[in-house]
């Protein structure tokens, strides 16, 4: 991977199908990755806003389009600096950490997808954490 962090924290959740501790599944489109709420989350890379808005179960969810069908998706947001329509550059400032889902620390939700089905972002973030 090659794309800096949205925002440095412990990964509470990975990308695929996880069985939890009562035998039910659930399936992550993205990694969770837990910070203290309020801390500054950034654009991975440069790009176009085109969803700054609640989104079910996302809660406050920055979508950015990249070109080629490349999105990033920010969920769980306390914060949105950004609107729709509006360009961000590599690295600037989208929002902050929130605790939309009380099962969960604060954390942020990150996806990424190409061409539409999500990927895992692990492949594509730089380093591990």
């Amino acid at each position: 991977g090659k794309l800096d962090w949205p925002v440095d924290g412990t990964i509470i959740y990975r990308f695929g199908r996880v069985i939890n501790p009562n035998n039910t599944t659930t399936r992550w489109n993205g990694i969770g990755i837990s910070a203290a709420e309020g801390t500054q989350v950034h654009s991975v890379s440069a790009g176009e806003v085109v969803l700054a808005d609640v989104m079910g179960t996302y809660g406050n969810t920055v979508i950015v389009e990249h070109g080629g069908g490349d999105y990033s998706v920010y969920g769980s947001l306390n914060r949105m600096a950004v609107s729709k329509g509006g360009r961000v550059a590599k690295g600037q400032v989208i929002g902050t950490i929130g605790a939309t889902d009380p099962a969960l620390p604060p954390h942020l939700h990150f996806e990424i997808r190409r061409g539409g089905p999500a990927v895992d972002p692990l492949d594509w973030l730089r380093g591990t954490h």
